[in-house]
C-alpha cells in the first residue's frame, strides 16, 4: 500500500516530477513552433535569418540640420565636444560640428544626430530644439530646417514576412525572385 495523500512522500515526489514534466512539455511545444518561421520565436527567427543570409533591418538615427542664431555675424564660435540639443519630449541630439560661423543674417546651420535609434527620433521642419548647455555666443534654441528621418528596427512580424517571402519565392538562375533580390540588395546612389 502506498500513501498518496497531500503532504506524503509519494505526493511530494509526484509533484516534483510534474513540475519538471510541465517545463519539458512547454519546451517541446516551443521547439515544435520554432521549426517553421511563421510561428518561430525571436531567437529562432534570428537563426533562420543567419541560415538564409537575411539580416534583420537595423534601425537608423535621425539626422537634422538645425538653424541657430547668436551675436556677432561672421565670427567663428566654438562648439565644445559632447554638445547636445533636446526636443521638448526629451529626445537628445548630438551636435557634430566643432565650430560655426554665422552669416550676415546672424544664422548658422549645425548638424544634429539623434542619440537613440528609430522613427520616434525624427522631427518636423520648424520644430525647436534647445541646447543642453548653449555654446558661447549662441542663443539657447534652434529651429529644424532639414530632416533625414530615423528608421525603426524591423519587428519580428516584418522579419518573419521577409524570411517567408524568401522561402516561398527563392532567387535562382535569373528568375523573377533573383532579379528582385538584386534590386533590393543594390547599395549604390539613388
Amino acid at each position: 500500500t502506498l500513501l498518496t495523500s497531500v503532504g506524503s512522500d509519494a505526493y511530494l515526489l509526484a509533484s516534483q516530477i510534474a513540475v519538471v514534466q510541465e517545463a519539458l512539455a512547454a519546451q517541446a511545444a516551443q521547439t515544435a513552433r520554432d521549426i517553421l518561421p511563421d510561428q518561430a520565436s525571436t531567437s529562432a527567427l534570428e537563426r533562420f535569418g543567419v541560415v538564409y543570409g537575411l539580416p534583420r533591418t537595423q534601425g537608423t538615427r535621425a539626422t537634422l540640420t538645425v538653424e541657430v542664431t547668436g551675436a556677432a555675424p561672421s565670427t567663428t564660435y566654438a562648439i565644445p565636444a559632447g554638445t547636445q540639443m533636446a526636443f521638448a519630449d526629451g529626445t537628445l541630439y548630438d551636435i557634430t560640428p566643432t565650430s560655426v560661423t554665422p552669416s550676415l543674417s546672424n544664422t548658422a546651420n549645425v548638424a544634429a544626430v539623434s542619440v537613440d535609434v528609430g522613427s520616434s527620433t525624427s522631427r518636423s521642419v520648424g520644430d525647436v530644439l534647445t541646447f543642453q548647455t548653449a555654446p558661447a555666443g549662441r542663443n539657447p534654441t534652434g529651429t529644424v530646417t532639414v530632416v533625414t528621418a530615423g528608421v525603426d528596427e524591423a519587428t519580428d512580424d516584418e522579419y518573419r514576412a521577409l524570411i517567408l517571402s524568401r522561402l516561398q519565392d527563392r532567387p535562382a538562375s535569373g528568375n523573377r525572385a533573383d532579379w528582385r533580390d538584386w534590386v533590393l540588395s543594390y547599395q549604390g546612389t539613388e
